[in-house]
Formats: C-alpha cells, sequence, structure tokens
C-alpha cells in the first residue's frame, strides 16, 4: 500500500518519509499540492494520502477537494496535517473530503496509528469493492462490472481510434459434466476454467463471468490477428489439461468467438457482444472446441444462441 506526502518543507517532508518507510511502508513525495496531483492522476490504485493544508498553489484542503471530486481517486484515504487545531478548521478540513486531521507538532507515536488505522480502512474497502465486483465462485468480474467496464473501454477505443477485441467463451457439455459428476464436479471445473482463461490473456485484458459456463473477455488495443493469438492459447490451456474434480479428473474444452471494433469500424457494446456471440455459435456448430473470428457483416445480423 503506498503512502503518497504532500508538504513544501522539505525537512518535514523528508522526516515524514524517513518514519513511514521505517514502519515499512512504500513512500512517494510531492513537493507541493500540485505536484501532489500530477503524481495521483498517474496512479490508479488507492494509496492513502498525508498531505499538508498550508502550500503554495494547490493547498491540502483545495486537494482533498479535487480528489473527492474525480470518480477513480474516491478510494483515497486522506490526512491533513496541519498547525490548525481549531474546531472549525476540522470541520472545514473534512467537509472537504479529509479522513482524518492531525494538528502540528505530532507526535511519531499518534502519526504511526494514525496512518496504521488508514490503511486497514484502505485494505477493508479493497475487500469489500472485489466482493461487490466479482463473481463469488470463479474469482473472475462478474458480469455487471464487466460489461461497466467494457462500456469504458470502448469509448476509450473510439476516442484513441484504437482497436479493441470481444470474445465470449463457452465450456463445451458442461450440463452433462453437472448431470454425470454433480455440481460440486461443475464448480471445480468453472473455476479452472476461469484461472486458466485469466492466466492466458494479457496483462490488461479483462475477463469476467457472463453467466452459467459462459465468460466474456475484453482485449483493449487488440487487433483480428491478435485476438486469433490469444484466443488460440487461450483455449489451448484450457484443453490440454484434464481439470481435477471431487468425483475424479474431467477433459474440458471450450469455443470460442471473438468480434473486434476496429477504427474504421467502430462497434458498439452491443454489436460486438452480439457479433462474438453469433461467432461462438458457429464455433458450437462446426463441433466445439475451436475459435472462430466474427467477420464485420455479423454484427446485427440474425439470431442464435450457443447450445
Amino acid at each position: 500500500m503506498k503512502i503518497l506526502i504532500a508538504d513544501d518543507e522539505p525537512v518535514s517532508r523528508m522526516r515524514l518519509a524517513h518514519a513511514l518507510r521505517s514502519w515499512g511502508y512504500d513512500v512517494m513525495s510531492a513537493q507541493d499540492g500540485d505536484d501532489a496531483w500530477r503524481q495521483l492522476k498517474g496512479c490508479e490504485e488507492p494509496m492513502l494520502l498525508v498531505i499538508d493544508w498550508v502550500m503554495p498553489g494547490l493547498d491540502g484542503v483545495e486537494l482533498c477537494r479535487r480528489v473527492r471530486a474525480d470518480p477513480e481517486m474516491r478510494f483515497h484515504h486522506i490526512i491533513v496535517l496541519t498547525s490548525r487545531s481549531g474546531m472549525e478548521d476540522v470541520v472545514t478540513a473534512i467537509d472537504a473530503g479529509a479522513d482524518d486531521f492531525i494538528a502540528k507538532p505530532y507526535h511519531p507515536d499518534e502519526m504511526k496509528v494514525r496512518v496504521g488505522a488508514g490503511i486497514r480502512i484502505l485494505r477493508l474497502q479493497q475487500e469489500l469493492r472485489v466482493k461487490a465486483s466479482h463473481d463469488e465462485l470463479t474469482g473472475v468480474l462478474n458480469r455487471r462490472i464487466v460489461m461497466e467496464l467494457l462500456d469504458r473501454e470502448i469509448e476509450r477505443a473510439h476516442r484513441d481510434g484504437q482497436p479493441l477485441a470481444v470474445g465470449m467463451l463457452d465450456i463445451d457439455h458442461f450440463k452433462a459434466v453437472n448431470d454425470r459428476l454433480g455440481h460440486l464436479a461443475g464448480d471445480a471445473v468453472l473455476v479452472q476454467v476461469a484461472r486458466r482463461v485469466s492466466d492466458s490473456v494479457r496483462r490488461g485484458d479483462l475477463t469476467g463471468r457472463y453467466g452459467g459456463e459462459e465468460f466474456l473477455l475484453v482485449l483493449p488495443g487488440c487487433t483480428l490477428a491478435t485476438a486469433a493469438v490469444v484466443a488460440e492459447r487461450t483455449r489451448l490451456a484450457v484443453s490440454t489439461l484434464a481439470a481435477a474434480t471431487p468425483k475424479g479428473s474431467v477433459c474440458v474444452t471450450v469455443s470460442m468467438g471473438f468480434a473486434v471494433s476496429m477504427p474504421d469500424r467502430p462497434l458498439g457494446r452491443d454489436d460486438l457482444v452480439e457479433a462474438a456471440d453469433r461467432a461462438l455459435y458457429r464455433a458450437k456448430a462446426c463441433g466445439r472446441n475451436r475459435v472462430e473470428i466474427a467477420t464485420p457483416l455479423e454484427a446485427g445480423e440474425g439470431e442464435g444462441q450457443p447450445g
């Protein structure tokens, strides 16, 4: 868990950074509020901020307001550090979005305890977010979140003129596994397939459970050729090794359909998912355990669901 210090006084900043590092934390330093804001814009993970109130340019209170106004930063934990100690100052800082308030001069033990409490809160929030955003059984993203992230990636791809691939993956003959070996065995298969799929896609790609034995893959910046490579690697990762279940090992294969939105032919979410679904249906119809790539004309054409 990273901690960002923002203080325009070099000596105070260095002392606090030294103390935090001695307590085992990964520390980043900013010389003022503007510098802190620039560093925060480049960080995606929640972190704890210890920021001085009085700084040139962007002061601590205004930095709090900016952080709280940005949806991607709303989970940062903010401690405001200041020589002000009146009740009205505490109210101002908390109202601006601070989570805690430490008056200068502070005792190192107080800082250690307050920072430790903030880190515990951050970790608890992180655990709750993971539970709310991930499928309980398989551990991959749940349908709601993966579809929300797909919307975001589509907007980004259209804005930046980048390709985007979407894949639909279905476990072949999954109903037969449940019928023959029971649902506990079926659950074990789902967990292992999800793990192998997640391990096979690229860093930055998204894997979500779409429903039942179906998974949705979102591959930003992925051309048709790259999608084919990733898909074949994923198919082989699932089919090469048998899945272990409480009733013994089971050979498992998957069928996959991919669709790609290109800068010169951008597709919306529904068209992308529908085209990938049609390609999946074709993979099923052609014998399963295979990958099919949707043609541009397949987006929005006809109906059909894989079985």
